[in-house]
């Protein structure tokens, strides 16, 4: 999409989710496709987790750490960056490894796409997680905006 401002045309930039680079609005990312065809590849031999994934007990979970993570990806704020507008909950002790603690908040994280993939990948370690969300998790009770 371009806007033109006295005769002068300009590209409309985005920075993506997905490979963390600026392109286009108009652009497809290829690291996007890249990237769920990897994850649908994780994830296709355990059935039991893809039924949880899709369970409406983890839809409600998911909302909830959402929520107390401000709708904002934890690594992202910590490095001072606004965070992508697609979220995603992840799981520090896997599932497979851990199935007691699918449910716990201390152990579910919001990320964006980029940091998910790294979580997943263990380029950020759990303790490094941990940390994230003793730091800034919003513990509180109530989390409405109060307008004064």
């Amino acid at each position: 999409m371009y806007k033109k401002i006295g005769g002068v045309k300009y590209l409309k930039l985005k920075t993506c989710t997905y490979c963390r680079k600026i392109h286009g609005t108009e652009i497809n990312c290829t690291a996007k496709r890249g990237y769920y065809r990897e994850k649908n590849a994780r994830y296709k031999k355990d059935k039991d987790y893809i039924k949880f994934i899709k369970s409406k007990q983890w839809y409600n979970k998911s909302q909830e750490i959402k929520l107390l993570d401000s709708h904002c990806c934890l690594v992202c704020k910590s490095l001072g960056l606004i965070s992508p507008v697609y979220l995603e909950v992840h799981h520090i002790n896997k599932v497979r490894n851990d199935y007691d603690k699918r449910l716990e908040n201390n152990n579910l994280i919001t990320l964006c796409v980029f940091h998910h993939k790294q979580a997943d990948t263990n380029k950020i370690s759990t303790n490094e997680l941990h940390r994230l969300i003793n730091k800034y998790r919003d513990t509180t009770e109530c989390n409405d905006i109060v307008l004064l």
